[in-house]
């Protein structure tokens, strides 16, 4: 792999991970909001 393919596949794992990161806090608040209205 040359450089800046490693460039790139650092960046997409690092936009995944980012990804993965807000859904996790997303769906935590959801559920705790869910749990709220119970």
């Amino acid at each position: 792999m040359s450089h800046p393919e490693l460039v790139k596949s650092f960046e997409s794992t690092a936009t995944n991970h980012e990804k993965l990161l807000l859904l996790n806090k997303y769906s935590l608040k959801k559920g705790v909001i869910i749990t709220a209205l119970r």
